[in-house]
């Protein structure tokens, strides 16, 4: 493979983190590879067969695994990159509390 060429040690997938909110955004880059097209397979929440070209690739709540490709076509290159992990919801709720602060008077 030529400098030219994507391999799985010059890509990579960001964010790259241990949780995941639903809609973030996987991107696939690769700056060593000669202007590459990137493509998502793999499966990710109810959808067991994910065959995707957008990049940023946009999350949905459940686990994924996915495989990014980049692919070189003037040099006739691939490589590919895997990322697994769990879109999950971030709840968030506003709720007005109201705080009650009893006691007792004395008089002296």
């Amino acid at each position: 493979m030529s400098a030219e060429c994507p391999t799985e040690a010059t890509m990579s997938i960001t964010p790259d983190q241990s949780f995941y909110d639903i809609g973030d955004q996987l991107t696939c880059s690769d700056d060593d590879a000669y202007d590459p097209t990137y493509s998502w397979t793999g499966s990710a929440s109810l959808d067991p067969a994910v065959s995707s070209s957008l990049n940023p690739y946009p999350l949905v709540e459940g686990p994924f695994d996915l495989t990014c490709t980049a692919t070189v076509t003037e040099v006739s290159c691939s490589a590919t990159k895997e990322i697994a992990g769990i879109g999950r919801c971030r709840k968030q709720r506003n709720i007005p509390v109201t705080a009650f602060i009893t006691g007792t008077a004395r008089h002296s």
